[in-house]
């Protein structure tokens, strides 16, 4: 009789074992970039403010974007974060919708507080019904993030960085997107 119950002991080990799920849970990395994703798509300023790294943050345009004369090379935190809220708050915007799409990699170790995730491909739509107009782009990215109290924060964020064709063939990009949000004549 013991053994009965030993063996429904194992069966029953090996059947929650068999139950659990076996995708890996997520990383502080992910998370990190799934927060600015969830920011963007739910066009929630305060939540996207908190991905950033206030003291440090920069937005990278791209190569392409600098070869408009009135596109600077950065955007700093405050410049960025007013872009943003103008985009978020704006009556003529219909919708967000950014996916970020993850390259593999290997979860830092403990003790590193600087972290850079290259080639994230991104997906940006952002609908203008009045004008029947939708901003697309699709493009890579590089992410650094700093490590802060225990919270992964985005720190740089290069858009299409040091490539002047990207994945697509879309005229726009992330950056740009950015950049005409930041000039009210634009919108």
């Amino acid at each position: 009789m013991r053994w009965f119950f030993i063996l429904l002991f194992v069966l029953g080990t090996l059947f929650i074992a068999c139950d659990t799920p076996t995708d890996a849970e997520p990383t502080p990395i992910a998370d990190a970039l799934k927060a600015l994703e969830t920011a963007y798509n739910n066009a929630d300023l305060a939540a996207y403010k908190a991905t950033l790294d206030t003291d440090s943050y920069l937005f990278h345009f791209s190569e392409r974007d600098q070869q408009d004369p009135d596109i600077p090379e950065t955007f700093s935190y405050e410049e960025d974060t007013n872009s943003t809220e103008a985009m978020f708050t704006s009556d003529a915007v219909g919708s967000i919708e950014l996916t970020l799409t993850l390259p593999e990699f290997d979860e830092p170790a403990v003790d590193v507080n600087i972290f850079i995730l290259d080639q994230v491909a991104y997906n940006l739509l952002i609908t203008i019904p009045a004008d029947n107009v939708t901003y697309y782009a699709q493009d890579i990215c590089k992410f650094e993030l700093t490590k802060i109290a225990s919270n992964w924060l985005v720190s740089d964020l290069w858009d299409n960085y040091g490539d002047s064709g990207g994945l697509c063939s879309k005229s726009m990009s992330w950056g740009y997107i950015k950049y005409i949000f930041g000039d009210d004549d634009d919108i």
